[in-house]
């Protein structure tokens, strides 16, 4: 068994155990990426320059999570394997993880600008992603790809975003 497998069944196994930790799992592999609308909701109230850096980088990651799920088709876990699913989820593509990657992306992206409320927002990103592999929904491979993915974009988007050019068009 690969180590993907073998990782993706040890925190899969944890699923089913315990109805109220069950319920904190599903929370959090589908509810939790709206707290980071609200989130976003306060950024556009109090930093504005902020609010459209995270958004574009939101934006960006989306698109490309959405053309590499495109190119390379990866069945679920719950597909081919003997998991514990926890949500309902239609049979696409796993790689990378869509909410992961955003997740990831708005965190770092608030954490580049506001250390204090990216912190908490990377440790939520963090807990999102483990929740889609103990739901059974993602192998641990589509969430190091959305956490890869999320943290570049952010940063690219953080590096080129509202710079003053020296020589406009």
């Amino acid at each position: 068994m690969s180590l993907n497998k073998e990782i993706f069944f040890f925190f899969n196994n944890l699923a089913g155990k315990n109805n109220i930790l069950d319920g904190a799992w599903v929370f959090l592999a589908q509810y939790a990426i709206f707290i980071f609308g609200l989130v976003m909701v306060y950024l556009l109230r109090k930093d504005r320059k902020l609010f459209i850096k995270a958004s574009l980088s939101a934006l960006i990651t989306v698109v490309i999570v959405a053309l590499v799920k495109k190119i390379c088709f990866f069945p679920r876990p719950f597909a081919q394997e003997e998991a514990r699913l926890l949500i309902s989820h239609i049979a696409d593509s796993t790689f990378p993880s869509k909410h992961t990657a955003v997740a990831f992306s708005l965190a770092f992206g608030i954490f580049l600008e506001k250390k204090h409320l990216g912190i908490w927002l990377l440790a939520l990103a963090l807990l999102i992603g483990l929740s889609r592999i103990v739901t059974g929904v993602h192998y641990p491979a589509d969430i190091l790809a959305g956490i890869l993915i999320g943290i570049c974009v952010s940063l690219l988007t953080h590096k080129f975003s509202f710079q003053k050019h020296k020589n406009p068009l």
